[in-house]
């Protein structure tokens, strides 16, 4: 009897462990990681730390080794949940969620990192193929109705991205996504 119950137990355990992430990921390529570039600036949007709601921003290629595989900074699942797609860093504890800060008044809002919430739509993006580059697309907010995109199309590496009212074919609300390989 008491065989059985350590044998439950470690059961439980080890699937509580593969259902929560517990700390950053190394993707690989083909297991669902992809990295986010904007097509106009050819920066990758990063997660920057652990810390709930820090702005999301775009920088250069970072390599972690001399095999110049990406940093899991610029790491991100992309999940589907229903007709919509999410994005989870994989630097962060929890992977954390792109998300929109949709309680910020104006034409834009920023686009932050916090805990992963199933239906919230400030999380949510609809993904439309854009330009006649293989994988790329517009990132539409759920919540917002506003494109992912990075200001006054800044070419900067540090540049926060945000979202702004979707306008066809400006580059700057177009990103690349693509397998981490």
């Amino acid at each position: 009897m008491f065989r059985r119950c350590i044998a439950a137990l470690a059961v439980a355990i080890t699937a509580a462990v593969v259902v929560v992430p517990a700390g950053p990921a190394q993707a690989t390529a083909g297991d669902g990681w992809s990295r986010i570039i904007n097509d106009h600036s050819n920066l990758a949007l990063q997660g920057r730390t652990d810390e709930y709601g820090v702005t999301i921003l775009q920088t250069f290629f970072d390599p972690i080794s001399i095999i110049q595989q990406p940093s899991p900074r610029q790491d991100w699942l992309m999940q589907t949940e229903g007709s919509y797609v999410r994005f989870r860093n994989a630097a962060t504890a929890g992977w954390m969620a792109m998300s929109v800060n949709s309680s910020v008044a104006g034409t834009s809002q920023p686009v932050n990192q916090i805990t992963n919430q199933v239906g919230n739509t400030e999380q949510l993006w609809i993904k439309t193929p854009a330009g006649s580059q293989l994988y790329t697309y517009t990132l539409k907010n759920v919540k917002t109705g506003k494109c992912l995109a990075i200001p006054g199309s800044s070419k900067d590496a540090g540049t926060h991205a945000i979202v702004w009212p979707c306008i066809a074919g400006l580059q700057d609300q177009m990103w690349v996504i693509h397998d981490n390989n």
